[in-house]
């Protein structure tokens, strides 16, 4: 059977606690939030939707050509790793009479079980 590769957790060395007192429960990873208005591709909703994805660490915008990928919000933040994935998140637009739903992609992450 071939090996699979997973998750390693590291955490900084700290000689005054024991290994079951330290924290290996939080990852830092870039986001990729999809779908967003340019409008809103600034430093004030990168840090709210990283808020709300995880512990925001950074903000960083791309716009590629339209033929590529498309457009997309780059935000570092820190999982918790014991709560579950947030699949999008939900923009609410003052212009618009809708809500704005926008996907999230973890970049790097490994396969996950849904079940």
């Amino acid at each position: 059977m071939d090996a699979v590769p997973g998750l390693v957790v590291m955490v900084n060395f700290d000689g005054k606690k024991t290994v079951e007192e330290m924290s290996f429960f939080f990852i830092p990873i870039w986001i990729r939030v999809l779908k967003i208005p340019l409008g809103m591709m600034n430093a004030c909703y990168g840090k709210a939707i990283g808020e709300a994805v995880g512990a925001f660490f950074w903000s960083w915008t791309r716009r590629k050509m339209v033929q590529q990928l498309g457009e997309f919000h780059r935000i570092k933040v820190t999982l918790d790793i014991r709560k579950p994935i947030m699949r999008g998140v939900t923009l609410i637009s003052e212009e618009e009479e809708k809500d704005l739903w926008c996907p999230v992609v973890y970049e790097y992450l490994q396969d996950l079980c849904y079940i």
